[in-house]
């Protein structure tokens, strides 16, 4: 199957891999090299998610781009976001969030692990996300 990826819709991807840390937040690595790239990943996710350009990112903007993220990876239209689907999107597993243990995921099933993923990052308790924020997130993990 070819995946034909648009500008759009890879920001997209990137959006939902960058804020949904149970499915795929940006893993700081212990090699140098990685840390670069995931730092890279992280600032290109975090500037898409970002569309205000106020270099945070609000409950609101997580809302968007949850659902732009989702509409872009389910592509067979069917509301459910399918293991293959994340593969495609290039997600490894499920995991934990399939609530339901039927398979795949619902808007709901992501949407609520991006909210409390969202409240865990946020350390300051603000309503925002700072990249500083999800650095220190990541290194807590």
């Amino acid at each position: 199957m070819n995946l034909k990826i648009t500008t759009t819709k890879s920001r997209q991807i990137l959006g939902f891999c960058a804020i949904c840390t149970a499915v795929a937040f940006v893993s700081v690595s212990a090699d140098a090299q990685n840390v670069e790239m995931d730092l890279d990943l992280l600032r290109a996710a975090f500037e898409a998610a970002d569309t205000s350009g106020d270099g945070r990112i609000d409950e609101a903007e997580l809302a968007a781009d949850t659902v732009a993220a989702f509409v872009a990876v389910d592509s067979n239209g069917d509301g459910l976001l399918s293991a293959e689907e994340l593969r495609e999107a290039g997600v490894a597993s499920i995991g934990t969030l399939d609530v339901d243990k039927n398979e795949s995921l619902t808007i709901v099933e992501v949407m609520n692990a991006k909210i409390v993923e969202f409240q865990n990052a946020d350390a300051n308790g603000d309503g925002e996300l700072w990249p500083e924020e999800i650095l220190q997130f990541e290194r807590r993990r």
